[in-house]
């Protein structure tokens, strides 16, 4: 897994003051699944919420959203007009 070995990842939790469902995109460059969900959950500061990885990614992508090598970055999402 040399070229492949990172993951996105979705965090689905509850908004503190409406109870609303609010869903969070991560990006880990770790080549462990695991690995990359137990450093989402520390970076996002989350726990007992709904994770999953959405896909495998490469390095190459991950460069581009700005991920350091073993660390995770939270995907911005991008507001519609």
């Amino acid at each position: 897994m040399n070229e492949w070995r990172g993951w996105l990842i979705s965090v689905d939790s509850k908004h503190p003051g409406d109870g609303q469902p609010v869903s969070q995109l991560y990006a880990a460059r770790i080549a462990n699944p695991e690995e990359a969900m137990t450093a989402v959950k520390e970076y996002a500061n989350v726990s007992n919420e709904h994770m999953r990885v959405l896909v495998e990614i490469s390095v190459s992508h991950l460069r581009a959203l700005k991920v350091p090598d073993g660390k995770v970055g939270r995907i911005e999402s991008v507001s519609k007009h």
